[in-house]
């Protein structure tokens, strides 16, 4: 019979017992394995350790060993001390600090240090880095320390760095490990540099979910029955990290606002009568998602994609010739916005039933409102609380607009292939329009003291323009909302100094003819501020750090997410 030729057959042939490996070569070496598992060889004679991986043969170690009988040295004889190790070079002395730096700090998971390709590619690229083992705990351990530090860090620049009032955000976001409601501060320092800092982050947890002490985070629970007592803590913690009398405006984005109000009633925000708002890109979201498409439209559409079988490449190509982004699926997690691109790329495609006065009408609201949203929350934008009271007028216009095509004597040709699921109450395009028009309305009713701030003091625009959007939206009536904007902007500038004489010269001079996109208002600030307007530009850089967007940069998804793994050199309760 011929000799099994694989350890597993050779140990069943002998019975289950473990055969001795075959190579001579063994006698000269010792076999071990390292922390990480990996197969090693010791040599006997001078205990330089070597691969001990034998699938490609063993002719390193033989190698090895023939060079000692070269020079005649045998076990027991004296054999030349190996050189003593090199100290690693200044550049891998900190590598694995940077490493842990990266988990610590940008979400990396620590079992990324025992991937066997991470390894392997490190070996490549520096064969003398030696990378730290989890189990040892060195890695986690330093990052304990790292993000300890970096918290440390950012909440004591809160206070050394901000020379203003701050806004706060109180918002949610959706992670791996569920819901997170997060606390955040916005400020703009000396240097007219936006600061966005995560303070804290909560995980969505049932009561006394004893997960909270074992991962050593704390946590909140959002049900309704208990979104009062997650109000008051978060509350708290505000007040135990802040001063909120030193607070310009505050943004609330979870369900309890009314509750938020009565639980800060005996502080005063400068910004506004009431103690929160809300993003205006969530403001945005919510009127498209009044444009709700019918099943049988959106089954039909969901049928058309899959028989396209676009590759990866193919739907990268359509998002970017559309002008629309790929990763914002994700992050907006809304429907309207699926559908939106869906109906794009098909029209691009040209399916038939996408070329309707309806399809067309859908397209041009939602692309309005899409670039509305990309316009507050762009990631390269210094800010952009200047124009959310712009986009909202923006919208209102066109939608207007569009009412009244589909009111007119095109709306045979609108309803004829009315795809809104409102069609089942017997509504029509008209309809839908108009209450996007009442919501819109109800956004400006709601917001627009607190938004009016930071577009007059955009320099491009001032009270102008402002007076100019009121009267082309509300004609007649625009008197009544323009006294309430004059008499709001005048009070807040009291909050700095009583005398109005910077503020009216300010108002009255010439407007910045500049209206290109990337004009950069804190720059123009920080510039002509300082030296014409100081007073005003001290309001101005309060009023601009005003938070806008729900979307969290990178920065601060990390951030929350190092919270809520737990890292900390502190005991849970501290």
């Amino acid at each position: 019979m011929a000799e099994a030729s694989n350890p597993t057959q050779r140990r069943s042939q002998a019975g289950g017992r473990k055969l001795a490996r075959r190579s001579g070569v063994w006698k000269h070496f010792t076999r071990f394995a390292d922390v990480d598992g990996t197969a090693k060889a010791r040599c006997n004679i001078c205990s330089q350790v070597l691969g001990a991986d034998t699938r490609s043969g063993t002719s390193s170690l033989w190698g090895h060993w023939r060079r000692h009988e070269q020079r005649q040295e045998m076990p027991g004889q004296s054999v030349d001390p190996a050189p003593p190790p090199q100290p690693p070079s200044p550049a891998l002395a900190g590598a694995a600090e940077e490493l842990a730096r990266m988990i610590a700090l940008r979400v990396y998971d620590p079992s990324v240090v025992e991937d066997d390709g991470f390894r392997s590619f490190l070996r490549r690229v520096s064969p003398g880095f030696q990378v730290p083992s989890r189990s040892s705990l060195a890695v986690e351990e330093m990052c304990d320390a790292i993000f300890h530090e970096t918290r440390k860090d950012i909440l004591s620049r809160i206070g050394d760095v901000a020379p203003g009032m701050l806004s706060l955000a109180v918002g949610t976001m959706r992670t791996v490990r569920g819901k997170v409601l997060y606390t955040a501060c916005h400020f703009i320092d000396d240097e007219w540099k936006l600061h966005k800092v995560i303070m804290d982050a909560y995980p969505d947890l049932h009561f006394y979910d004893l997960r909270a002490g074992l991962l050593g985070v704390d946590y909140v629970c959002l049900s309704p029955h208990f979104i009062r007592s997650a109000i008051g803590k978060v509350v708290d913690d505000i007040l135990y990290n802040r001063d909120l009398d030193n607070v310009f405006m505050m943004v609330w984005e979870i369900e309890g606002s009314h509750d938020i109000d009565r639980k800060l009633e005996k502080y005063q925000f400068i910004a506004t009568n009431h103690t929160s708002t809300t993003y205006m890109d969530n403001v945005i979201h919510s009127i498209a998602r009044l444009l709700t498409l019918h099943r049988d439209f959106t089954g039909e559409m969901y049928s058309d994609l899959l028989d396209l079988d676009l590759t990866r490449q193919d739907r990268h190509r359509f998002f970017s010739q559309l002008g629309l982004d790929y990763h914002h699926l994700w992050t907006y997690n809304e429907d309207w916005y699926s559908q939106y691109c869906s109906l794009e790329i098909l029209r691009n495609k040209g399916y038939g039933y996408t070329d309707t006065l309806f399809t067309e009408l859908l397209c041009m609201l939602w692309g309005a409102i899409y670039r509305s949203i990309q316009r507050i929350s762009a990631p390269n934008c210094p800010t952009s609380s200047n124009l959310c009271l712009l986009q909202l007028f923006n919208l209102r216009e066109v939608f207007r607009h569009q009412l009244a095509k589909a009111s007119g004597e095109d709306a045979f040709a609108y309803n004829d292939s009315n795809g809104f699921h409102a069609l089942e109450d017997g509504k029509d395009v008209a309809d839908i329009l108009r209450e996007a028009m009442v919501a819109l309305d109800k956004a400006l009713q709601d917001f627009y003291l607190i938004w009016s701030i930071p577009l007059i003091l955009d320099p491009r625009y001032k009270l102008v323009f402002t007076k100019s959007i009121f009267e082309t939206a509300y004609g007649s009536q625009a008197a009544e909302y323009i006294s309430k904007v004059q008499q709001n902007i005048s009070e807040l500038y009291s909050a700095y100094v009583e005398d109005q004489t910077e503020l009216v010269c300010y108002l009255e001079d010439e407007r910045v003819l500049d209206l290109a996109e990337g004009f950069d208002i804190l720059s123009w600030w920080k510039v002509h501020g300082s030296v014409r307007y100081p007073t005003v530009a001290r309001m101005a850089r309060d009023a601009l750090a005003m938070p806008t967007s729900s979307t969290l940069s990178s920065e601060q998804i990390s951030h929350v997410m190092s919270i809520i793994r737990g890292y900390s050199m502190k005991g849970w309760f501290s």
